[in-house]
C-alpha cells in the first residue's frame, strides 16, 4: 500500500548555494555578455531560469571544458570554488530569486513609527477596526467565523504545535480563555515556537560548520519568559555575559575558498538587516543591488560593525576597489558608530540603533512576521522585504505602535491576533490576483514539526532524547531533522530561513508514501496505541557517552543468559563515518567469545594494536553472541580510535550489552512524562476511529468513512494503515 518504485536524484540540503549572492555574480560577471538579451548565443539566457533549466545537464560540462569549447570561451576558467558554487545549484534544482530591476514604486517605507488612529466602527479589537473599514472601502463582508473544532485545531496548532486531543476538541465556553490557557504553558508554547526562531536566528542544536555556537539554553529561556522582543534584539546584536547568544553573530565558517560576501562578518550584517529590519543585503554584498535600493558601501558599512576591523576593503564581485568603508548603520540618520571604537563599543551602540524609539522598522518587521505566520501572508509580502508597500498600512503601523507601547510583549501581540474576527474567519481561497486584497486566513501547510508532534501526540509515540544522565520522551525540534522532516521543510539553518516553502514536492510524497522514518514511527505508534508494544530489556552494559577511549575495561555477570547483543550508537557524533569505535578481547570466564557474524576487525586504533578478536559492529545496528553454558561473566575493552578528537570528526558513542534484542528507541528507563498525556489504549473499533478523526481532521467520521475504518481497524496492520491514511489527508496537513 505504501510502497513507489521510483528513482531519482536527492538534492543535498547541505550548502545549498543562494542564487542572488553567489550565482547571479558569477552570471552577470562572466556569461550575460553572450547569453542575455534578444540575441543571446545558443538561445540561453542567463535571466531565464526556464531556459537555464532546459540546459541544466550542460552547464557544469560547458564551464569544466567536458563537453565542447569551455564556457566562457575567453579570459580566464572559472575557479573551482565558482564551479563548485554552480553545481551545488545545480544540484539543488536551480533555486531562483528575481534579481530583475524593478519599477519605481511611489511607495516610500517610513523608519520612525507612524502615529495612526483607530477607525471608528462598531468593531471591538481594534485589528477588526482596520479590517472592516478595509472591507467597506472594497465592497467585502467579512467571512463566516469558524466552528468551535476548527477553532481548537487552529489555535492548538498555532500555540502548541500539536492537533488537540479528541477530549480538547470539546466546545470552548470562552475562545479567550483557551487562547490564555494555552499562552500560559510556557514550555508547551516554547516547545512549538522555538522552531519559528531557530530558523529566523540560524540557531540549531548542533552546530553544522566550523565555529558556529548554537545557544538553544538563552533562547528557550527567553521565549518561556516571554522575554521583550526589543531586549532579545539587543542581546542578540551586543551578546555579553556568560550566557549571551553570541552564536548568532558568529555566522558559518565555511572552511574553504568562499565570496567576500559569505565572510562571518558580511554574514552578520545580512542576517541583522534581514531578520529585525526586513532588508535583504545578499545582492548588495558583492554590488550594488538589482533588486533593491541598497548599495554595496552600505553593507561594508553594516560588516564593519561586527568586523574586528573597523575599516573594510570594498570587494565588487570579488574584485578588491581599494576604496575604505567604516562602521556604518543602516539608516545613519538615527545616529552615528564611532570609527575607531572597539568591536564591543561598536555592537552595543548597534544595538541602541536597532532599539532606538524612532527606529519603527524593527517593530514593523516583527509584527509583520507573526502577522504572515498566523494568517498565511504577511501585511508586506515577502516578509523580508519591509520596502514593499503593504495591503494595509495603516493596520501594520498601528500594530507595530502598540507592540512597542506594551513592552515588545509578544504574548500581547499573539492574543491581540488570535481574538480577533479577522483571525477567526473562515479560511479564504487563495486567489491568482495581480494586486493582493485580503478576504481572511489562507490555508497553511503544517510544519515538519507540527506534523511529528501531532502523530506522537496521537498515538503517544514520542522520540527518546537520551544522554548520560537521563531519558526523556522530547519534542521533534530538540532531534537532528531527518529524512521525513527534511522532506517536510526543515532546513539545515546554515543560514537565515523566515520562512518555509509552502509547496509541496516530489521529495515530501516519496517520504510520506515510501519512508522509513514515518513507517517506524507507524508502527511503533499503532503498537503504544493498541497496546502491544513490547517492554524493552534493561542494558547489563552501559558505557555512557565515550568521546576518547583507551580502552575502557567492562565486566558483566551474564549468569543464566542464553545470548547477549551488542550495540553502538552514535552519541552525537559531528562525522559519524569517520569514526572508528568497537570492542576488543571479549572472554566469556577467561575463555576468547566467538565473534558474531555481523561486525568486522577494527580497521586502526592508533593506540591499540590489532587483532584477531578486535571488532566493531555496525552503528545502531545489535548483533548477538551466544552464550556458553555455564559461563557466569564476560569481560573486554571498549575502544575509539584518536581520530575522532578532531574537530572535523568529533566522535561520541554509547556502547551497550543486552540479554535481549534491545529496542533503540528505549535504550534507558524514561525519567520524565511526555509532552502530552498519552492516550489511553482503546479497544472499541468504533469509538477509537471517532477520536482518530476528530484529532486528525477535526470532525467525526462521515458514515461511509466510519465504515471503511472499522473495516480496517480487523486487518493485520490496519491500525498503522489508518493511521497513515489521515496524516495524508490534506484536512490533517493543512491549518484551515
Amino acid at each position: 500500500m505504501r510502497l513507489l518504485a521510483l528513482s531519482f536524484a536527492a538534492a543535498s540540503l547541505h550548502a545549498q548555494a543562494d542564487f542572488a549572492s553567489e550565482v547571479h555574480p558569477i552570471f552577470a560577471a562572466r556569461c550575460a555578455g553572450c547569453h542575455s538579451g534578444p540575441n543571446a548565443q545558443a538561445g540561453l539566457k542567463m535571466d531565464d531560469r526556464a531556459s537555464l533549466v532546459k540546459a541544466r545537464a550542460k552547464i557544469v560540462p560547458k564551464v569544466r571544458g567536458a563537453l565542447g569549447t569551455r564556457m566562457p570561451p575567453t579570459g580566464d576558467p572559472l575557479s573551482e570554488a565558482q564551479i563548485q558554487t554552480l553545481e551545488r545549484w545545480v544540484s539543488a534544482d536551480l533555486p531562483w530569486a528575481d534579481v530583475g530591476a524593478k519599477a519605481a514604486s511611489k511607495w516610500q517605507a517610513p523608519l520612525a513609527p507612524r502615529v495612526v488612529a483607530l477607525p471608528q466602527n462598531a468593531e471591538i479589537n481594534p485589528i477588526d477596526k482596520f479590517v472592516a473599514a478595509y472591507n467597506a472601502k472594497r465592497g467585502l463582508a467579512w467571512r463566516p467565523m469558524i466552528d468551535e473544532a476548527t477553532f481548537a485545531k487552529r489555535v492548538y496548532l498555532d500555540l502548541w504545535g500539536v492537533t488537540p486531543s479528541y477530549e480538547q476538541m470539546q466546545p470552548a465556553k470562552d475562545r479567550t480563555a483557551l487562547i490564555d490557557k494555552l499562552l500560559a504553558d510556557r514550555e508547551m508554547f516554547a516547545g512549538h515556537w522555538i522552531s519559528f526562531w531557530n530558523d529566523l536566528l540560524r540557531n540549531d542544536n548542533r552546530a553544522y560548520h566550523g565555529e558556529a555556537k548554537p545557544y538553544t539554553p538563552w533562547l528557550k529561556k527567553a521565549i518561556e519568559s516571554n522575554a521583550p522582543y526589543d531586549a532579545m534584539v539587543r542581546q542578540l546584536i551586543n551578546p555579553a555575559g556568560p550566557d549571551a547568544p553570541e552564536g548568532f553573530l558568529v555566522g558559518v565558517n565555511w572552511r574553504g575558498d568562499v565570496n567576500a560576501s559569505q565572510l562571518p562578518h558580511m554574514q552578520a550584517a545580512q542576517n541583522t538587516a534581514q531578520v529585525f529590519l526586513g532588508v535583504n543585503l545578499k545582492c548588495a554584498s558583492c554590488h550594488d543591488s538589482f533588486i533593491n535600493k541598497y548599495q554595496l558601501r552600505q553593507s561594508y558599512g553594516m560588516a564593519a560593525i561586527f568586523s574586528e576591523q573597523a575599516q573594510l576593503e570594498l570587494i565588487r564581485c570579488d574584485a578588491r576597489t581599494g576604496k575604505m568603508q567604516g562602521p556604518e548603520f543602516l539608516f545613519p540618520s538615527l545616529g552615528a558608530i564611532k570609527q575607531d571604537g572597539t568591536i564591543a563599543e561598536r555592537r552595543a551602540q548597534a544595538a541602541a540603533l536597532f532599539t532606538h524609539p524612532q527606529n519603527g522598522r524593527v517593530a514593523r518587521t516583527f509584527v509583520n512576521r507573526i502577522w504572515g505566520r498566523l494568517f498565511g501572508r504577511g501585511l508586506v509580502e515577502p516578509v523580508d522585504d519591509m520596502d514593499a508597500e503593504p495591503w494595509n498600512a495603516d493596520l501594520l503601523d498601528w500594530l507595530a505602535n502598540d507592540f512597542a507601547a506594551n513592552n515588545s510583549d509578544i504574548n500581547h501581540l499573539l492574543k491581540l491576533i488570535l481574538t480577533s474576527k479577522a483571525w477567526q474567519q473562515q479560511a479564504a481561497p487563495i486567489v491568482e490576483e495581480k494586486s493582493y486584497t485580503f478576504r481572511g486566513p489562507q490555508p497553511r501547510r503544517i510544519t515538519a514539526e507540527q506534523f511529528v508532534d501531532s502523530l506522537s501526540a496521537l498515538t503517544g509515540e514520542w522520540r527518546l532524547l537520551q544522554n548520560d544522565r537521563s531519558a526523556r520522551f522530547a519534542r521533534e525540534w530538540e532531534f537532528k531533522s531527518t529524512a521525513l522532516t527534511r522532506a517536510l521543510g526543515r532546513p539545515i539553518r546554515d543560514q537565515v530561513y523566515t520562512t518555509r516553502p509552502p509547496e509541496s514536492s516530489t521529495l515530501q510524497a516519496l517520504e510520506l508514501v515510501n519512508g522509513t522514518t514515518l513507517a517506524q514511527s507507524l508502527r511503533r505508534g499503532a503498537q503504544r496505541l493498541n497496546g502491544t508494544l513490547p517492554a524493552p530489556p534493561e542494558p547489563l552494559f552501559d558505557s555512557k557517552a565515550v568521546r576518547r577511549s583507551a580502552g575502557t575495561r567492562f565486566r558483566i555477570d551474564v549468569a543464566g543468559k542464553k545470548e547477549i547483543w551488542l550495540l553502538i550508537e552514535d552519541a552525537g557524533s559531528y562525522d559519524w563515518d569517520r569514526t572508528i569505535a568497537g570492542w576488543h578481547d571479549l572472554r566469556f570466564d577467561d575463555n576468547v567469545a566467538a565473534q558474531p557474524s555481523q561486525t568486522q576487525p577494527l580497521k586502526s586504533v592508533a593506540f591499540f594494536k590489532q587483532s584477531y578478536n578486535a571488532l566493531t559492529t555496525p552503528v545502531g545496528k545489535a548483533v548477538h553472541i551466544a552464550v556458553p553454558d555455564g559461563a557466569r561473566t564476560l569481560k573486554g575493552t571498549i575502544v575509539m580510535d584518536d581520530i575522532g578528537r578532531i574537530s572535523e570528526v568529533n566522535s561520541a558513542a554509547r556502547f551497550f550489552i543486552f540479554p535481549s534484542a534491545p529496542d533503540r528507541n528505549l535504550l534507558t528507563k524514561v525519567s520524565d512524562a511526555p509532552p502530552v498525556a498519552s492516550p489511553k489504549p482503546e479497544t472499541d473499533a468504533a469509538k477509537l476511529t471517532d477520536r482518530l478523526f476528530w484529532q486528525t481532521l477535526g470532525r467525526a467520521p462521515a458514515p461511509a468513512e466510519k465504515t471503511i475504518a472499522i473495516e480496517q481497524l480487523k486487518a493485520n496492520g490496519g491500525l498503522e494503515d489508518l493511521l497513515w491514511s489521515l496524516l495524508l489527508h490534506p484536512e490533517f496537513q493543512y491549518v484551515r
